[in-house]
């Protein structure tokens, strides 16, 4: 079920966007559907505790390459200064690889009037196991998946424009 869901199906695209839209008209379709997945990445996570180790997941990187808009950069920096943690809806997908992760930050100027910037996340995992899963039986094995589970919380540590001057960096 988890490698059908790498593929990137129609399913994976449909939950996310309902997801982080929070499109309650979703609910009676998909609503099963994100339940079942929710259960099998923990207990995914749980039948596998003893062949994993939990302490490589405790200080590790992550990268996810996307692109958001200026409101949406201006969101993680107003949680830089209030300190307060910031929900991520939809389940993320990231890498261990920061240059895969840069291949997916790409501007999206289709819409000139709601442009959107390259954006790499810098996510310092600390938690674990614990809503986290790691894809190695992903359908792109080569990408070094990392599936956070749908509403993970973060601190917003930095929001960095001029690290390089043709991607936005957020640190969390």
């Amino acid at each position: 079920m988890l490698t059908i869901y790498s593929l990137e199906t129609f399913v994976y695209k449909s939950l996310n966007w309902a997801s982080r839209l929070g499109d309650l008209n979703k609910v009676e379709s998909l609503g099963p559907y994100a339940q079942v997945m929710d259960r099998i990445v923990c207990n995914a996570i749980r039948g596998r505790r003893d062949e994993l180790d939990d302490s490589k997941f405790r200080n590790l990187d992550l990268f996810r390459g996307t692109c958001l808009s200026e409101s949406q950069i201006k969101e993680y920096e107003d949680h830089v200064v209030s300190g307060k943690l910031m929900s991520i809806f939809g389940y993320i997908s990231c890498t261990t690889s920061e240059d895969k992760a840069r291949s997916f930050a790409s501007d999206d100027l289709s819409d000139i009037n709601k442009p959107k910037y390259a954006t790499l996340y810098h996510i310092k995992w600390t938690c674990g196991l614990i809503r986290c899963w790691y894809f190695d039986d992903s359908a792109f094995p080569d990408e070094k998946e990392v599936l956070l589970t749908d509403g993970s919380k973060f601190k917003v540590l930095s929001v960095d424009k001029q690290i390089k001057p043709d991607k936005s960096i957020v640190i969390i």
